[in-house]
């Protein structure tokens, strides 16, 4: 079987790629929502990752 990238949530930053697109909407494309949620986003993994 074929591997096949499954579809997944476009406002969901999962990896460098996600993060990557998210940037260039959020800084190139002056998306303040974009750039809300990449804050929000890496403030939640840096909460979770503190023991």
């Amino acid at each position: 079987m074929a591997d096949v990238e499954l579809p997944h949530d476009l406002e969901v930053i999962v990896d460098s790629s996600d993060l990557a697109e998210a940037l260039v909407k959020a800084f190139v494309n002056a998306d303040a929502a974009t750039r809300q949620h990449i804050v929000d986003t890496l403030g939640d993994r840096s909460r979770n990752r503190r023991p």
